[in-house]
């Protein structure tokens, strides 16, 4: 699907979702440009560089805002624990 596409779809989604606040869409809108400069709808991600295009500062607000994108099923995200094993987030088909 065309990423813009899907940006329209995620907007047109969240209308709806009351569980969706300004800083879940700032993170989406993050991950969804580091998508589209990648080319891929999957993407290794550098927590600070999303901190820093969502414009969240609080390591605690982007570990809950992400967790609640995954689990409303706007994204597939995988954390890593290991220093070895990257952390991912693939962008879902709304």
């Amino acid at each position: 699907m065309e990423k813009m596409d899907l940006a329209i779809l995620f907007i047109n989604k969240i209308q709806s979702d009351i569980s969706i606040d300004t800083k879940h869409i700032a993170l989406y809108m993050a991950i969804l440009f580091k998508c589209i400069n990648a080319q891929k709808d999957k993407i290794i991600v550098d927590r600070s560089e999303l901190m820093r295009l969502s414009k969240i500062s609080s390591t605690a607000t982007y570990y809950r805002k992400m967790a609640i994108l995954n689990h409303c099923g706007y994204i597939r995200y995988y954390p890593s624990q290991a220093n070895d094993v990257p952390t991912t987030v693939e962008l879902k088909q709304l």
